[in-house]
């Protein structure tokens, strides 16, 4: 490197240090003009230039987040890419993949994020050279963005393996003040996402202590406050608790900042749902009102990755408004912001059973319209024929459960017999034995009845399904019950060993108390 070359890293490397330190927006600018410099005097064989590499595309990634401008997170990209394999630049090009996931929703970006940080951490920690070593626990940084790559992928697929394997690299400790924070952040978020799935109350008010932690550690003045002020606010917002719920409110308005930082229509989302959850608890219009603004205000500023979701949360936020109102202009936009968001999800996306739930429930409260009505069961209909992968069984569930009613009180008894067998058939996967009691009963009391599914079947003349409605529908818990305790003797003999984790297991399992 020619003398020039080492005063540009030099000057380089320290702006970024004070940009770190300081968060002066001018000295990453002139961070990222110094590396330039820098990397424009090394040859490609240079030693040197994969650490130059690393640390300007670095400073990219940090002004992509402050700016939003996506040609520094593409050239970021570009550069980790470029500049060798070593563990941390993987665990960097982690980092940048999953932003540009976020910015754009390509799945083959978040893939290739997840295999990156992989092959970061068994490149450090070779079990065949050293069988001390922790296959998982090489550089922080990618062990964290393998996490929150994980978990986002889990969004997408509905795949349980890779929310517990964001779950485990999430609760792996971290240390220094910068990777303990984003470590806590991924938990956060991969145990709220087990909550959405378990209704497990330790999971929440783990999620919640993390969110706390996380903000604890870090000063007032640390950027990366905001950001985890708003994942600790998603959470909060989940609580049963009015008390809770207005902290939520606290924690997403302390999560506020300039509006050209890429996180913005995530935060304004973010915001305008604690508002509902407040104006719920309340019934506060001024807080609906604000939320259905700041929803559509996050809509307008999103970009494609996070569009279905923005679009989703102001299509609820003006059903509640009508609801609540009247207005029937909002619930012209309910319905057509659903219809966007469908659109843009493609026929396997695990959020669309949820999505067309919300669809049809917008189409069914429309006054005196009997095509909208019957469009409404034609949806719900049309989502039970054609299953496919769901984050939550809830949303299938309750659709189950409305196709069921409408149909019957429409007199089709057809679609109401297709709701109903539906519903009774998955209270055994919403009530699972890995569930809590008191979450299982909790699940099969909100379902429909099972008298109600016998009902049909009779009026459809099937005296037989009546009956095995009823028996499938009132003793879920009961069956249950019984295959915990099937005789393992025949097992015992032939694997031991296995016959005795089983016997753990169902012990665990037929667990009564909160442990």
């Amino acid at each position: 490197m020619s003398a020039a070359g080492q005063l540009y890293s030099l000057r380089g490397a320290v702006r970024l240090a004070r940009f770190r330190l300081l968060h002066h927006r001018p000295s990453l600018d002139k961070a990222i003009s110094h590396l330039e410099r820098s990397v424009a005097q090394l040859p490609a064989d240079h030693p040197d230039r994969p650490l130059v590499l690393g640390a300007l595309s670095n400073g990219l990634l940090w002004r992509y987040e402050l700016a939003a401008d996506a040609a520094d997170l593409d050239r970021a990209v570009a550069l980790l890419r470029a500049a060798g394999s070593d563990p941390v630049i993987l665990g960097d090009l982690a980092a940048a993949l999953r932003s540009r996931f976020v910015r754009y929703g390509d799945d083959a970006d978040l893939d290739e994020a997840i295999d990156v940080a992989t092959a970061a951490i068994e490149h450090t920690a070779d079990p065949a050279a050293d069988p001390a070593a922790d296959p998982a626990a090489g550089p922080a940084s990618a062990v964290t963005n393998r996490a929150l790559a994980l978990l986002a992928r889990y969004e997408r697929t509905a795949s349980l393996e890779d929310l517990l394997a964001a779950l485990r690299d999430a609760r792996r400790p971290a240390r220094g003040v910068l990777h303990r924070g984003l470590r806590l952040a991924a938990l956060v978020g991969a145990l709220g996402s087990r909550y959405q799935f378990t209704d497990d109350p330790v999971d929440l008010a783990d999620a919640i202590a993390a969110g706390r932690e996380v903000l604890a550690t870090l000063s007032r003045f640390d950027p990366h406050r905001a950001h985890y002020a708003g994942e600790l606010s998603i959470v909060l917002r989940l609580s049963d608790d009015p008390a809770v719920r207005a902290e939520a409110v606290d924690a997403a308005e302390a999560a506020q900042g300039d509006a050209t930082h890429v996180d913005h229509a995530n935060r304004l989302s973010a915001l305008s749902m604690a508002l509902l959850m407040r104006h719920l608890d309340t019934g506060a219009l001024p807080d609906l009102e604000r939320a259905r603004d700041l929803a559509e205000e996050a809509v307008a500023a999103g970009v494609d990755g996070n569009r279905p979701l923005l679009l989703q949360r102001a299509g609820l936020l003006a059903r509640r408004y009508f609801d609540v109102t009247g207005d029937p202009a909002a619930l012209r936009r309910a319905e057509a912001a659903c219809r966007e968001s469908l659109s843009a999800l493609t026929a396997d996306d695990p959020r669309r059973a949820g999505l067309v739930y919300h669809l049809a429930e917008t189409l069914r409260r429309d006054p005196g319209s009997a095509p909208r009505y019957a469009a409404s069961r034609a949806l719900l209909s049309e989502l039970l024929r054609r299953p496919g992968p769901v984050v939550s069984t809830h949303s299938v569930l309750r659709a189950a459960a409305r196709l069921g009613e409408l149909s019957a009180d429409a007199g089709d008894t057809g679609d109401a017999m297709l709701g109903y067998r539906t519903a009774v058939g998955l209270l055994p996967t919403a009530a699972w034995p890995g569930l809590r009691r008191t979450v299982r009963e909790s699940r099969l009391a909100e379902a429909p009845r099972a008298t109600d599914a016998a009902a049909q079947a009779i009026q459809a003349g099937d005296r037989r399904l009546a009956t095995a409605l009823l028996e499938s529908g009132r003793s879920v818990l009961w069956a249950q019950h019984l295959d915990l305790h099937t005789d393992l003797t025949g097992l015992r003999a032939a694997a031991p060993e296995l016959a005795g984790r089983l016997n753990e297991l169902r012990v665990w399992l037929d667990r009564t108390g909160p442990e």
